[in-house]
């Protein structure tokens, strides 16, 4: 089998051979951290990614999923470090995001929480 895909991709498929067929571990995709930055009258979100659970990243597919307005809008990105910070420009800023990895790639997932507001935290000098 593999001989007949890499004739028919035309490339080495060792990466591919050594992460899902070979390989016995599971990557996990985490959103760390999500900024939106107003630029003039667009915003430019900036998502940082990161992969954990194997021992040398693997080459990942997957969608970040940003709600504008009131529909999600779907962005295709490509992650094959441990972690990057990737771009998403819209007129408003995104109220919310997801990672989705189907049907791109097998991976878990932890999704994005933005920390709460510590509610015992005191503010003003001494």
């Amino acid at each position: 089998l593999r001989p007949f895909l890499e004739r028919s991709s035309g490339e080495s498929l060792d990466w591919f051979w050594n992460q899902w067929i070979d390989g016995s571990q599971f990557p996990t995709l985490h959103v760390d951290d999500v900024d939106a930055t107003q630029r003039e009258s667009a915003y430019r979100t900036f998502v940082k990614v990161r992969q954990t659970g194997t021992p040398k990243p693997f080459r990942l597919k997957f969608a970040l999923a940003f709600r504008v307005k009131t529909e999600w809008v779907e962005k295709v990105y490509d992650l094959s470090a441990n972690s990057d910070v990737l771009t998403f420009d819209s007129n408003v800023r995104p109220s919310d995001i997801q990672l989705r990895v189907l049907p791109y790639t097998l991976a878990r997932v932890e999704q994005f929480r933005r920390p709460s507001p510590n509610p015992t935290a005191t503010t003003g000098g001494r």
